[in-house]
């Protein structure tokens, strides 16, 4: 089961962001993280903004030795549940090309290459991802 977290988790959701990149997470009302946790363990972490009836999937990060289990998948169908049901009837996402198997997570959880932005991360071109929920 997923749970939404706080601004309390501030350094341990910064110390897993790193992986994406120096960032400093925010907390404003649009933002929201959420966890799914194992044994007190952190093994999925989503950060989503939350504007009105539509989202965007900023991160969405897998520690490395749950990744290729489906957890992603579980949290993510989860998520997008709870987001349907808080009225929620849109949703995005951008993805590195070359991560293949992200690309094929939310192929498979119905999600829709709809353009790509080249050089999104530095050197490397991201696919926007949409779907409808």
């Amino acid at each position: 089961m997923i749970k939404e977290i706080t601004k309390d988790y501030k350094d341990h959701i910064e110390q897993i962001l790193s992986y994406f990149g120096k960032i400093v997470p925010t907390f404003e009302s649009y933002d929201h993280y959420y966890i799914f946790e194992e044994n007190k363990k952190w093994i999925v972490l989503s950060y989503i903004q939350i504007f009105y009836e539509r989202a965007e999937i900023l991160y969405f990060w897998v520690e490395e030795d749950f990744r290729n289990l489906k957890y992603g998948t579980k949290v993510l169908d989860e998520l997008l549940r709870n987001l349907k049901n808080q009225g929620i009837e849109e949703i995005s996402l951008e993805v590195n090309v070359n991560n293949l198997s992200a690309i094929k997570m939310y192929q498979n959880n119905g999600f829709e290459i709809i353009r790509t932005i080249k050089n999104y991360y530095k050197n490397e071109d991201a696919y926007v991802m949409f779907r409808k929920l």
